[in-house]
């Protein structure tokens, strides 16, 4: 899911899998090209097990300068972070969620064949508290009690 493609140097937040189901997010602000560099950071997170439901989350901090970026995976505590550069004059959270096409016949993995439950998009950044109370619910609802 991302905002791939909405300006010259395509700023906007986005999240996807590597080939070998390991889970990312990034964010890029305008500044260079959409390429993975000091204004557009990839922010790797763990290998997703296949065939069974996983909790992601990702979080941008507020304001302007060097914000921290964070993915979450079945957990609160962050399964990767980094910093990311805001650019005032560009919109780092735009967002789109859905697939350029339908490529599982694709020699590559281009797109999503599976599943997703539920996407929940906040207007702000959750706190610590406000993460881990959502993430616990989400447990309680798709892992009945825990993965």
């Amino acid at each position: 899911m991302g905002n791939l493609k909405n300006g010259p140097n395509y700023e906007g937040f986005w999240a996807n899998f590597d080939d070998d189901d390991t889970v990312w997010i990034g964010s890029r602000n305008g500044v260079t090209f959409g390429k993975f560099d000091g204004n557009n950071p990839k922010v790797v997170g763990p290998r997703l097990q296949r065939n069974r439901y996983s909790i992601v989350a990702a979080r941008m901090g507020e304001g302007v300068g060097a914000v921290k970026i964070e993915v979450f995976v079945d957990s609160a505590t962050p399964a990767g972070s980094g910093t990311f550069l805001v650019n005032p004059k560009a919109n780092s959270s735009k967002l789109a969620i859905g697939q350029e096409r339908d490529a599982t016949q694709h020699p590559g993995f281009e797109s999503f064949d599976g599943e997703i439950a539920r996407v929940l998009i906040y207007k702000r950044p959750l706190s610590d508290a406000e993460l881990a109370d959502t993430i616990n619910a989400l447990k309680l609802t798709y892992f009945q009690g825990g993965p």
